[in-house]
């Protein structure tokens, strides 16, 4: 009896101490009187939306896809080929804006883009250089666009149009987009068809629909201002 009592009164003061360390305290059932103690779990990692930036795995494909004016460090990146590194000469500045639009070869697309900020590119050694335009350089050709056949799908489900939603750049599958009242383009956030995203649940379809682009998930849709 005498022995009892000294094991309650050791658990009780144990469980204090415990408590005051911030420690977990738990009794084996199978063994009384042993204790086991550890500390608390890590809290879960929060999900991510951001996701890496997708390039053109074949250097020759006709790119889909559009982006409003983004900083030239990612809209160069959507466009060149993953498996070429991009560099940017000193003096031109990455987080001037760009935007573009499908239809082409990436290359054709990307002369475009930087034609009007002054800028070219240079391919050196399996690398794409960002690099002042020359001003004895020839003129990128100016081949015009070939028109993309829009594929026949249904108009989007009878869901309600999401509003304050900014879809600023996709491409099949994935789209960037700033959330309402982000007030900021700081806050452009990449999502993914499957991918579930707070207050817009799981996005369902990403893709070009009677030539807008139109994003479609659980709790509704919103389509972008370009085609």
């Amino acid at each position: 009896m005498l022995l009892g009592r000294r094991q309650i009164s050791f658990r009780r003061s144990t469980a204090r101490l415990a408590a005051g360390l911030g420690l977990v305290l738990a009794v084996d059932a199978a063994q009384a009187g042993r204790l086991i103690i550890g500390e608390d779990p890590p809290p879960a990692a929060p999900i991510q939306a951001t996701l890496p930036l997708p390039a053109p795995a074949d250097p020759g494909a006709v790119l889909r896809g559009f982006s409003a004016p983004l900083p030239l460090d990612i809209v160069v990146r959507q466009l060149v080929p993953s498996s070429l590194p991009v560099r940017f000469s000193p003096g031109v500045n990455s987080a001037q804006r760009a935007g573009w639009r499908g239809g082409r070869g990436w290359r054709l697309i990307l002369a475009d883009m930087l034609a009007p900020l002054s800028l070219g590119f240079e391919e050196r050694a399996g690398t794409v250089w960002v690099v002042p335009r020359r001003p004895t350089a020839p003129a990128a050709s100016q081949t015009g666009p070939i028109p993309l056949r829009a594929a026949a799908a249904p108009a989007p489900a009878p869901a309600p149009k999401l509003i304050g939603w900014q879809l600023r750049s996709a491409v099949p599958g994935r789209a960037w987009v700033v959330p309402p009242n982000a007030g900021s383009a700081a806050a452009l956030t990449a999502i993914a068809e499957g991918q579930t995203i707070e207050t817009l649940g799981r996005v369902e379809h990403i893709e070009r629909r009677d030539g807008r682009w139109i994003v479609e998930a659980q709790n509704g849709w919103f389509e972008g201002d370009m085609p």
